[in-house]
């Protein structure tokens, strides 16, 4: 596995060489669990925090653009149980392989696949923590899409995160019961 993400990380890291836009990016996630058991669903609470990484564009034609990024990204959500906030909070690195379509030469959609990393997952509350990650799975398909701005020195986005995958890998943990990530994400990109 330690093999795969480096060799994701070297094929973004490399598409740098050949983009025509190229910087960095940080922002805020608004991150939401979805549980579904039975074809029921709930969701828990909002959870802010942050995301940060390197986005590339390389141009296919006049309008249409080729857009990975590797993002350090933290998601996961918030419950209130009998008083106390228990928090959720799964780190991730994400790579998003986007299409931009450019509308005019400021302001652009994008939507595409995006490939998460589990690097840690801890569950926080009532003054502990407990680390999760062997209850979760490795890897996390998302589909993301979006509206990006150019505002010159800086870019400026907005997107959604849509969860496609059950992250959840232990029955004896979780039972049947399947959870997809949501995140909202507002950032903003700085180009070098």
């Amino acid at each position: 596995m330690k093999k795969f993400i480096y060799l994701i990380c070297l094929l973004v890291l490399t598409s740098l060489s050949y983009s025509q836009k190229s910087g960095f990016k940080g922002g805020l996630n608004i991150g939401n669990e979805k549980a579904t058991q039975g074809g029921i669903s709930g969701t828990a609470d909002p959870k802010l925090s942050f995301m940060l990484g390197v986005y590339t564009e390389i141009e296919l034609s006049d309008q249409l653009f080729l857009g990975p990024e590797l993002i350090y990204s933290v998601d996961g959500g918030q419950i209130g149980i009998s008083g106390t906030t228990v928090r959720d909070n799964f780190s991730y690195l994400s790579v998003p392989f986007l299409l931009k379509y450019y509308a005019n030469e400021r302001f652009n959609i994008h939507a595409g696949p995006q490939l998460g990393f589990l690097l840690s997952a801890k569950v926080k509350g009532n003054g502990g923590s407990a680390d999760i990650s062997s209850s979760l799975k490795k890897t996390n398909f998302s589909l993301a899409f979006g509206v990006e701005g150019d505002l010159g020195n800086v870019n400026l986005g907005a997107r959604m995160i849509l969860g496609l995958s059950n992250i959840a890998n232990d029955p004896n943990a979780f039972g049947d019961v399947e959870y997809t990530l949501n995140t909202i994400q507002l950032y903003f990109g700085i180009p070098f």
